[in-house]
């Protein structure tokens, strides 16, 4: 993970300053070393900073860390850059070191009561304010923490990146573990999970006042997927020759992350005829033994040129972009962050079959699991490498599946739970009492003067863009931010967006480096938006000017998820008198969905929480055209559900480019999602023979719009 401006990291701050929220305190986040702040925490801690918060890190900065001198000397830098005070606890990963536990803890109590000596010898928080709360890490850590947190009436927050006592764990791990986070469950304020093995096991067996399973750290999925493409230009660097096939692994060289599995598996493969083009690449780093040990078991069994050990990597995700296959052979895991950005570039995984690698792959679905016996694990390689079809197969699907834990979706839930126990450290409550139901709520209060992102795809709309955004610019409600991707066009489109972002500060515009296509573009400005509400436009579409306003009122005085208008359609000019659409019913169940999409997508707006619960839109072949009505029915098999308001509040562009669109390829897309959207909804058998419709419609359609048009 880098620092620098431009590499990710300034994504998780508001983008304008003024947005930042009021100071409400100070907050300290343990972990037992340094590198599970460098690799963990930081989203963590920009969040907290962009909510008002003001975060401290302690941590064991000398010690037991995987980062190298140079690495940590690079984090102090970047935190220090953020203000954050940093603590020197020397921490030890064993619970064996009894003695060196009581140091840490009488550091991490000086820590808590203002008399502790940062590492750089600056301070840039009130030293006597005390701590509203804690957010511990790690066993060590995260056991310290708490008991600290009691002793000075500070609330806690503790994140089990994958219990040691796991089901299969060795009998020592349930005999030293288990009964210790068993105790140090009843001074545990909130206990974060981040896999369902261990949701379950927490909710039934532990008693912290309140459990909730957030999916993982997260991963920049738009980040990875960028890289998804080969370069050959890297390969060349990489020592790669045209048609060699790679196989990459992350991780440390440890014998938890069971590399030596991959490399005995390889030696199996030696007589096939694709030997030769194999290159099995490990990135990670390890001791000096641990790296000896790997390189002699290579030269015993005689693969000394295809594996090559890459030690600490800064370009893994370009590493990632040139890979064809990713194997993750660990022993244990929480929700492992290689194998989500393996997902996130589009790689065919294989995978041992192990909780936190089941949460994330289904086995021939998204990717293969496997026992990582080396026969076992010899044939999946070879199935892979002969069948170019099941890799890209696996591996469309794991880039899709993947975006359940996106970034942006796990700060969301981790906003929520930062605000609400926030909320409670002010007000001294005692319990757990209006504090949190849990990951993936789908109540959610609409606050006053809520920030509504408005999301747009653009592609070759110069000629209609400036009357849209003319329309939302006039809003009568103002906190609005409109986020606009440019999906590569070839017309002046870009440079006209860019002229309306430097006139209106509330416009942020983006712009794909190569053709996405709508659903991927809407996907992108979802990534990018902070709004409590996400509201759809279309660039060559008309919003009324209290728009916004009647779409929030009617949220306020309902529970649905989604809420979409009435629309009005007109033809080039939006200034004469339009023909009202049909309308739609007002309360649609899951039956509905067999006619037709029983809302109007360009004049939604839906709250954040239920569009990142199902990741947004679908980016498919036959989703092209129809990625609203997939979604819609998504969100309708997940439990939620919307509501049609009467008002007009939206004018739909009716011309010829529009129906030309509807061609016979996007009514047999459009088949495709019915059957899909319909198996999920429960409709089937006795929903096929809507699964036609499309065809039928295809030509009533055209006669439609020969009417309209002569009415005109």
């Amino acid at each position: 993970m880098g620092y620098m401006a431009g590499e990710g990291n300034e994504i998780l701050f508001d983008r304008k300053e003024n947005r930042t929220e009021s100071r409400k305190g100070k907050v300290l986040i343990i972990a037992s070393v340094a590198s599970m702040i460098d690799q963990f925490n930081i989203p963590n801690i920009q969040l907290l900073i962009s909510m008002g918060y003001q975060p401290d890190v302690a941590c064991n900065f000398k010690k037991g860390s995987t980062c190298s001198n140079e690495k940590i000397k690079e984090l102090l830098g970047f935190l220090e850059q953020l203000h954050v005070d940093c603590y020197q606890i020397d921490f030890e990963r064993t619970p064996y070191a009894v003695g060196t536990a009581f140091r840490a803890y009488w550091q991490l109590e000086s820590v808590m009561k203002g008399t502790a000596r940062t590492v750089s010898g600056k301070r840039f928080h009130n030293a006597g304010e005390p701590y509203g709360f804690i957010h511990a890490h790690s066993p060590v850590g995260g056991m310290l923490g708490r008991i600290a947190a009691k002793q000075n009436h500070a609330r806690s927050v503790y994140t089990a990146h994958g219990f040691h006592f796991y089901s299969g764990a060795p009998l020592k791990n349930w005999l030293l573990y288990y009964p210790a986070e068993w105790v140090f469950s009843w001074i545990t304020d909130v206990l974060v999970t981040i896999n369902r093995e261990d949701y379950i096991r927490a909710v039934k067996k532990l008693h912290a006042k309140k459990t909730v399973y957030i999916p993982g750290i997260g991963v920049d999925t738009e980040k990875f997927a960028v890289m998804k493409m080969k370069t050959e230009a890297k390969r060349r660097e990489l020592g790669l020759r045209k048609n060699d096939i790679l196989l990459l692994s992350a991780g440390e060289l440890n014998e938890n992350k069971n590399h030596a599995s991959v490399i005995r598996a390889l030696a199996l493969l030696k007589g096939e005829s694709f030997f030769a083009r194999l290159q099995y690449f490990v990135c990670g780093t390890g001791t000096a033994r641990q790296k000896r040990e790997l390189e002699v078991l290579v030269q015993r069994l005689g693969i000394s040129g295809h594996v090559r050990l890459m030690g600490f990597r800064k370009d893994i995700a370009e590493i990632y972009g040139c890979a064809d296959i990713f194997i993750h052979p660990s022993i244990r895991e929480g929700l492992p962050a290689a194998l989500m950005e393996a997902m996130s570039a589009g790689l065919a995984v294989i995978c041992s079959d192990i909780r936190g690698n089941t949460d994330l792959i289904k086995n021939r679905v998204n990717g293969l699991i496997c026992t990582m016996e080396k026969d076992e694990t010899a044939g999946l390689i070879k199935k892979l490498v002969c069948d170019e079809r099941l890799r890209k197969y696996l591996g469309t699907n794991a880039a899709w599946d993947i975006r359940r834990f996106d970034i942006s979706r796990v700060n969301f839930y981790m906003k929520e739970l930062y605000g609400k126990i926030g909320k409670v450290s002010q007000a001294g409550s005692n319990h757990e009492t209006g504090f949190m139901n849990g990951y993936g709520d789908k109540e959610m209060k609409i606050h006053e003067n809520c920030l509504v992102s408005v999301i747009i795809a653009c592609y070759n709309a110069a000629g209609c863009l400036d009357a849209c955004l003319k329309s939302l610019s006039a809003q009568t409600y103002q906190n609005i931010e409109i986020i606009i991707c440019d999906d590569c066009s070839t017309d002046k489109s870009l440079e006209k967006l860019r002229n309306w972002e430097r006139r209106d500060s509330r416009i942020m515009v983006l712009h794909n480096k190569q053709h996405l296509y709508a659903a991927e573009t809407r996907n992108r400005c979802i990534a990018k938006s902070s709004g409590e509400l996400i509201m759809i436009q279309d660039i060559d579409d008309i919003s009324r000017p209290d728009r916004v306003e009647r779409l929030i009122k009617a949220f306020r005085q309902e529970t649905a998820d989604f809420i979409s208008s009435a629309m009005g359609a007109f033809d080039k000019n939006p200034s004469r008198p339009f023909q009202i659409m049909r309308q739609k019913k007002e309360y649609p169940e899951k039956t509905d969905f067999m006619w037709n999409l029983p809302f109007f997508h360009p004049a939604s707006i839906f709250t954040r929480a239920c569009i990142l619960d199902v990741c947004g839109y679908r980016d498919a072949e036959e989703t092209r055209r129809g990625q609203d009505y997939d979604m819609f029915m998504r969100l309708y098999a997940k439990g939620y559900h919307g509501r049609n308001i009467r008002d007009v509040l939206y004018l739909y562009r009716m011309d010829h480019a529009n129906i030309r669109r509807r061609t016979l390829q996007a009514r047999i897309g459009e088949y495709k999602i019915r059957k899909r959207g319909f198996q999920e909804l429960g409709l089937m058998p006795w929903a096929f023979p809507f699964l036609f419709k499309p065809f039928a419609a295809h030509a009533v359609q055209m006669v439609k719009y020969a009417a309209f048009r002569g009415s005109r």
